[in-house]
């Protein structure tokens, strides 16, 4: 007890040197010391060192549709350290960074940044390489001149258009925040019945574009005019000579229409068809489709367009309905719709 007595009234008098001497030996301690003991109390802080900042990458992750070289830094570091399976479990582990790090296929970098002290702190970047464009399908034209298609990917939608193939407008470019799988549409300002050339385009997040081919179709507006025929009014009262006026209309309309007479169509006996056709189609092929079925038939229409003689190249809702009785005619699904069953019947 005398003992104890006697070492805290000596620590009482000199604490201030005691503490002054304890100050001195830890500020001398050699950096392997802070090695062995790590970072905080007894590591890199009890020297005034500053710790090193998480890893960045250049460029940025996200999608790509290139080949990236991926850049590693990190402030206050003397190493980094990388793997692409997982972040390393040390400063000794990984791969040691050192030149660009080269990202052809998705990947995830995994980035340890450490200092002197074997401080460290980490982070991940993944990068997805993306070169597949979408693919376009499924497109179609309604009445109202809105265009619709699908893509097996979200993307955005854009069609451009014109009175050629070289088009020279092109709609805002819409759904790219989100971007969709089911598209639509509507071209603006058309004139009526006429025919336009368009194509779609959609590009995917990483920009990849799908194009579609040429496709043409017909306005709205389409109308057949049919100009009554009136024969003239006599304005004799003799009933022989009002018969004499009527005799020579009547005469008069005969060669007329013998004059004006259309050569009927003629129709191959192989109907050259390699597509569906349906509603507001338009091409060669559909002005085949109506010869054929009005030479077998199924009038397309008795006077006007789509009629013997004055067949067109649109896929109307006359030409639809004559499709639909030569169906019904042959046991096939009344659709309305030229596909492979209605093919095959008409060769």
């Amino acid at each position: 007890m005398e003992a104890t007595a006697k070492m805290l009234n000596i620590f009482s008098k000199y604490k201030i040197l005691f503490l002054v001497v304890f100050l001195f030996l830890f500020s001398n301690l050699s950096p392997a010391f802070a090695v062995n003991y790590g970072a905080g109390l007894h590591g890199a802080g009890l020297y005034g060192a500053t710790f090193p900042s998480a890893p960045t990458s250049s460029p940025t992750a996200g999608i790509y549709n290139t080949t990236q070289s991926i850049t590693l830094s990190a402030s206050n570091s003397t190493s980094i350290r990388y793997s692409t399976s997982g972040t390393p479990a040390n400063c000794s582990s990984g791969t040691l960074y050192s030149v660009p790090i080269s990202i052809s296929y998705s990947q995830t970098i995994y980035a340890l940044a450490c200092d002197s002290y074997n401080n460290s702190i980490s982070a991940n970047f993944i990068y997805q390489i993306d070169t597949n464009s979408p693919v376009i399908s499924a497109i179609a034209v309604d009445s109202t001149s809105t265009v619709t298609w699908t893509t097996d990917k979200l993307a955005s939608s854009i069609v451009d258009y014109g009175l050629t193939g070289s088009y020279g407008t092109s709609t805002t470019e819409t759904n790219t925040s989100p971007r969709v799988l089911s598209h639509s549409v509507t071209l603006p300002s058309l004139t009526s019945c006429t025919t336009y050339h368009y194509r779609i385009r959609s590009k995917d997040s990483a920009s990849n574009e799908g194009v579609s081919p040429d496709q043409t179709f017909i306005s709205n507006g389409c109308v057949d005019i049919v100009v009554p025929v009136t024969p003239p009014v006599s304005t004799s009262h003799s009933v022989g000579t009002t018969l004499a006026f009527r005799n020579k209309f009547l005469a008069d309309q005969k060669a007329l229409v013998s004059q004006n007479a259309t050569t009927p169509s003629v129709v191959s006996s192989n109907l050259n068809i390699s597509r569906s056709l349906k509603l507001n189609k338009s091409g060669s092929d559909v002005k085949e489709l109506q010869k054929y079925l009005n030479a077998k038939g199924y009038t397309v229409a008795s006077q006007g367009a789509g009629s013997p003689g004055k067949e067109n190249t649109f896929f109307g809702s006359a030409t639809k309905k004559a499709v639909i009785r030569f169906q019904k005619a042959n046991k096939l699904t009344p659709d309305g719709i030229i596909g492979p069953a209605t093919i095959k019947k008409m060769k």
